[in-house]
């Protein structure tokens, strides 16, 4: 058998003035658990275990699509590296965190300045498509920077820049 309660406003039993009527409300609330009704704790915590439940769901469901929702081709492996110096590259290579689209993709040289160094075009690798390639003409000593656009297969678009220096 199941334990019934039921609780009163206090002001009724107290005759406490109309404009502390909310919060005295409030306070016996919180003191017998409900105002003005008649409740059973097994209906209480049905109740909220169903809550519980739909709010835990919304949860998964919200963190399931989080990485759908993130889905940008990031470069994982850059060469030459960024920021590092060394002999001239015959190649630029970047591999992207996941496939591109290789028409909207692209990889473009310049020099400090910003003029474009040789007139290849980028082209992705051919066993990879994660990976795209630039083919340089001969570097003299200086600094190049290299400028990537990634555009995923789902069509998420990402670019960026980085450095390097050639001895």
């Amino acid at each position: 058998m199941t334990k019934r309660y039921q609780c009163q406003p206090i002001w009724q039993a107290t005759g406490v003035y109309a404009s502390m009527q909310p919060s005295v409300e409030l306070i016996s609330c919180l003191r017998f658990g409900g105002c003005n009704r008649i409740w059973n704790s097994r209906e209480t915590m049905n109740r909220l275990t169903k809550l519980c439940r739909s709010i835990a769901s919304t949860l998964v469901f919200m963190l399931a699509a989080v990485p759908s929702a993130l889905a940008h081709a990031h470069p994982t492996v850059m060469k030459p590296a960024p920021d590092s110096t060394g002999p001239a590259p015959t190649s630029i290579l970047i591999t992207f965190s996941e496939a591109v689209e290789p028409k909207f993709s692209s990889i473009r040289l310049t020099d400090e300045n910003g003029k474009a160094e040789g007139s290849e075009v980028s082209k992705p690798a051919p066993a990879d498509p994660k990976t795209i390639t630039l083919v340089v003409p001969k570097l003299t000593a200086g600094t190049y920077v290299v400028h990537w656009v990634s555009v995923a297969v789902d069509g998420h678009r990402l670019e960026g820049s980085y450095k390097f220096a050639v001895q």
